[in-house]
């Protein structure tokens, strides 16, 4: 069977399936139900949606790791997985997400679309966890220290360093506490014992509370209640001590056995305030009635425990939750790859969701990851902090359709049916006037979190102390957010002149909205002044040249640049030099844009704003903003810019090197004539 076969007949399926699928997205009985075309579905393209054939919940793929280039080592990404169930990938506004990129770890907004790479002091090995606070910062462990990441500019700080341990740990599967102001941390005994020392470190103090040392009681799981208390996973099974589960204070002093015995677990809260623990009872040797296998609700006031389901023995679990909406999600997955036939056991690789008073349970979808010699088919369902959204991994059996390597798998976005429609809001936005020419400045009109249906807006720019026509362009229509994303854009073309004046403002406002409410209406735009009164100065452009993508990357940047030399691109030194806002020779300069496309890995260079808007509007290429000023005319001492285009791979390469420029012409490029003047 072809590959073109196999997509035809996963798409058709979906599609036949869908009509009869249930509207709500969810099903609440436990009937087996065998997912259809088993063994011969295939996902749709990363950015896509389509409904489970079985249940109708809407799926989108936002990735394609096979397609997406490996930063760390030459060739594509063996995979791309979230990281584990218990530590959230989504932020604090449930506006950005992270995802495992092999080692490293990518960056999306909240609707799956990849936005760049992390830098890789936050990899897979240092467990990274958002900040509660800050929708830009993520913690994570370096040796002995606690650092922190700003994934909006890359930097990263210290926060604290623990020089009595070699390595501190958060044991791969805690996050920070509900506060966001605690962690819960074991520490190496400079000898080499690892974890011996468990304690909590508070942010706001920057105080390391009470030690616990576990010498002697090897445990596997360390987490924080909602209420700052601490559970700890003790290897050993029984009822003594240092055995189960077993919950602490602050302070490290025992406070009572929760279970006795370890099993995949989430600490949440319920509607009623009560913090609880849901867990897997599949290795307690006496479970409470009727609930063998069983997913369990355990109170951390008392470790009363009452049962939410049962699941047949086969299936193994992962638990995830948002921050008390008296739910929790469990995904359960068969170790055997049983297959697809009339024994097919309820609730078999589904997920679902599972109301914590055990009064029903939510079938959302079928991961379709299945069983390989590789941990990472495992699908480690995790929740946003909201319980709007969930996102996990699944192969969807791709080893066999494609021949793909055993630990291939890519990430996949849900919206949790029945969830609150969001509200929607548009942001302000700042940009310099600029002395010719004009400049797209884009409003973003952004979802609190994805959507099950589309959501459509109108908007309007409306005039202040800058005019349409003379300051920017006007521009008013109907934007549509589509269902599993997140955010659109407006775009604004502002008008660049030399008149010596004040800033300016505009608006754009948000006017009847459907399906989301209008949380923010109005969007600020502010045209900050340059009007020059200095020369523009050169700017030094460097090229550099990737083997992998064939790409040739142009920047100001001599950070950006020596950072991509050790990172698989070639450096080819000063292509030319570019120039800042202002006028040389008495000409003013004009800006010159900068958009990417994660898709085909490229980048691109225009000084035409309507190429740029057009591009950005198509959300496959991202603006990277102005990269700095080129002439639109000759002047003595400036040099023709050349672009030129290659159809297959799509590429451009820009040059002041006329016979390069030629010479590509005779070799496939295509001429794309002079885009500016610059100085060589």
């Amino acid at each position: 069977m072809t590959r073109s076969s196999l997509i035809m007949r996963g798409c058709i399926a979906s599609a036949l399936c869908c009509a009869s699928a249930p509207i709500y997205g969810a099903v609440s009985d436990s009937t087996p139900r065998v997912p259809l075309l088993y063994d011969t579905f295939m996902p749709p393209a990363a950015g896509q949606v389509y409904a489970d054939p079985v249940f109708g919940t809407l799926i989108k793929r936002i990735s394609q790791a096979t397609n997406m280039f490996n930063q760390a080592v030459a060739g594509p990404l063996s995979f791309v997985s979230t990281e584990y169930s218990t530590a959230s990938p989504f932020n604090s506004n449930t506006s950005l997400l992270i995802l495992q990129h092999a080692g490293y770890f990518g960056l999306y907004d909240a609707g799956g679309t990849y936005l760049k790479d992390l830098p890789f002091a936050a990899n897979a090995a240092t467990e990274p966890r958002w900040s509660r606070t800050d929708p830009n910062v993520l913690f994570y462990l370096s040796g002995n220290r606690l650092m922190k990441l700003n994934v909006a500019t890359g930097t990263s700080s210290l926060v604290h360093a623990f020089p009595e341990y070699t390595t501190i740990r958060g044991r791969g599967e805690s996050d920070i506490s509900r506060d966001g102001d605690h962690f819960v941390l074991s520490g190496d005994e400079p000898a080499g014992l690892q974890s011996r020392y468990v304690f909590v470190y508070q942010i706001s103090t920057d105080t390391k509370g009470p030690v616990l040392d576990t010498i002697g009681h090897p445990f596997n799981q360390l987490y924080l209640a909602p209420n700052n208390m601490v559970a700890i996973g003790w290897i050993a099974a029984g009822t003594a001590r240092f055995t189960g589960i077993e919950l602490f204070d602050r302070s490290m002093t025992f406070q009572r056995q929760l279970t006795r015995a370890i099993g995949h677990m989430r600490l949440t809260r319920d509607t009623n305030g009560e913090d609880v623990l849901v867990w897997a009872n599949s290795n307690d040797v006496q479970p409470i009635p009727n609930c063998q296998n069983g997913i369990v609700r355990v109170r951390l006031s008392d470790a009363h425990q009452t049962c939410l389901l049962q699941l047949d023995w086969s299936l193994a679990v992962h638990i995830t939750a948002g921050d008390g909406d008296g739910w929790v999600f469990v995904e359960t997955y068969d170790p055997s790859d049983a297959p697809a036939t009339a024994a097919w056991k309820p609730y078999a690789n589904e997920i679902l969701q599972v109301r914590l008073d055990g009064k029903e349970t939510r079938r959302l979808l079928h991961h379709r990851s299945r069983q390989t010699a590789n941990y990472g088919y495992q699908p480690r369902l995790s929740a946003s902090r909201d319980g709007s959204t969930l996102v996990y991994t699944s192969n969807y059996n791709l080893q066999s359709l494609l021949g793909l390597p055993a630990g291939y798998t890519d990430a996949f976005l849900v919206a949790v049916p029945g969830t609150p429609a969001p509200q929607i809001s548009i942001d302000d936005r700042t940009i310099v006037e600029g002395s010719a020419g004009t400049a797209p400045v884009a409003f973003t009109v952004a979802l609190s979190h994805v959507s099950e249906v589309p959501v459509t807006v109108r908007f309007q720019t409306v005039d202040g102390s800058a005019k349409a026509g003379k300051d920017f362009a006007g521009v008013s229509g109907l934007l549509t957010i589509p269902a599993l994303s997140t955010s659109k854009r407006v775009i604004v073309l502002i008008q660049g002149d030399t008149e010596l004046e004040g800033d300016n403002t505009f608006t754009v406002a948000l006017a009847d909205s459907v399906g989301a409410s209008i949380a923010k209406a109005v969007g600020t735009g502010t045209i900050v002044n340059d009007d020059p009164t200095v020369a523009a100065r050169a700017v030094t452009q460097y090229r550099l040249y990737h083997r992998g993508t064939l790409e040739h990357l142009y920047t100001a940047d001599l950070n950006e640049y020596n950072i991509l030399g050790t990172r698989q691109w070639i450096q080819e030194g000063v292509a030319y030099k570019m120039l800042t806002d202002g006028f040389y020779n008495g000409i003013p300069t004009i800006p010159l844009f900068r958009l990417y496309h994660p898709g085909i890995l490229q980048h691109h260079w225009t000084t035409d704003s309507y190429e740029a808007t057009f591009l950005w509007q198509t959300d496959a290429w991202a603006y990277e903003g102005i990269v700095g000023y080129v002439l639109p005319l000759p002047v003595i001492g400036a040099t023709p810019l050349y672009r030129l285009a290659l159809a297959n791979p799509p590429l451009h390469l820009w040059t002041i090197n006329l016979n390069e420029y030629t010479t590509l012409a005779t070799r496939g490029w295509v001429k794309e004539g002079i885009v500016g003047y610059v100085i060589p």
